[in-house]
């Protein structure tokens, strides 16, 4: 009987010990796992993505009228500087005032010119190995786009430069007619024109569309965080969590330029610092945290090795 009592008090005396050494104790704080990016540094630039129409620089529209003579050109037809171009029965002539191709012929030899009266050009001369490219702005994007600002432009993949030229006084309602407005009306916009640094514009074909891509600020070794690390408080200030010595801490920080899934930060934070890079919804300022990060890279580095 005793050696039974002596069995149970020794069963009770194992248990507790195993209870007290594995059972978490209630002044245990659980901390909360998290992965961090440092913050780096990288070139940002600020862009407006927009449509364009290939241009020549030069373009003639002539017109006439009276009972035409003779016609030198065809449509197409390459002419050089001073060629006369068509003559009329009263003797006056068209003579090309630059080197270029006849893209537009509306009259024929021993006929009446009446496109002045159908609103229309007799001949249009185009210069078309000197193009560029106009573009419509919206109020908005007008506001950022200045004079000397360099373009990158896409025609079927293939990559060109330019830079803003000339931007027009007044807006106006464009050929596009303007983004609609409520009450079936148009929204002005402003012309804008963009000539090309590119030598090489042999396989541009004006009248098609091309992308324009306007680079309107640019900077250089900013610091960067994901965009995905950027938290915003009720006012509208952004914020990050910093860690140090396994604790957040909330960081108010200035940002600048987005690009892609990377942010500028203007102040706030320096060069290395870990942040956290998908924060909890309900991580808060002074949690304890353990950082996973070197866990997940060693399992990384073993399966490539």
């Amino acid at each position: 009987m005793k050696k039974r009592t002596i069995g149970i008090i020794l069963g009770i005396i194992v248990v507790a010990a195993v209870l007290f050494f594995v059972w978490p104790s209630e002044d245990t704080q659980e901390t909360t796992e998290v992965e961090t990016t440092a913050v780096t540094q990288q070139d940002f630039k600020e862009v407006i993505n927009t449509m364009g129409v290939i241009s020549p620089v030069e373009t003639e529209n002539l017109v006439g009228q009276g009972l035409v003579a003779e016609v030198n050109v065809e449509e197409n037809s390459e002419v050089a500087e001073d060629d006369v171009l068509l003559t009329y029965a009263d003797g006056n002539q068209f003579v090309a005032p630059f080197a270029g191709t006849v893209v537009e012929l509306n009259v024929e030899a021993e006929e009446m010119d009446m496109n002045a009266q159908q609103n229309q050009p007799s001949l249009v001369l185009s210069n078309l190995d000197e193009l560029e490219v106009v573009i419509e702005l919206s109020k908005s994007e007008a506001n950022n786009v200045e004079v000397d600002q360099d373009v990158e432009l896409t025609y079927l993949n293939e990559t060109y430069e330019g830079v803003v030229s000339n931007i027009d006084a007044v807006a106006t309602n464009g050929a596009s007619g303007g983004s609609p407005l409520a009450g079936g009306q148009s929204s002005p916009t402003l012309n804008a024109t963009i000539s090309f640094t590119s030598e090489d514009l042999s396989a541009l074909i004006p009248g098609f569309d091309i992308d324009a891509e306007i680079i309107t600020e640019t900077t250089t070794d900013a610091l960067a965080i994901p965009i995905e690390s950027l938290l915003y408080s009720e006012d509208g200030t952004p914020y990050v969590f910093i860690v140090e010595d396994g604790v957040v801490r909330e960081q108010e920080i200035e940002t600048g330029i987005q690009e892609g899934v990377m942010i500028e930060v203007v102040s706030g934070l320096e060069s290395g610092q870990e942040v956290v890079q998908l924060p909890d919804e309900e991580l808060t300022d002074g949690a304890e945290v353990t950082v996973v990060n070197d866990e997940y890279e060693e399992s990384n580095d073993d399966s490539d090795e």
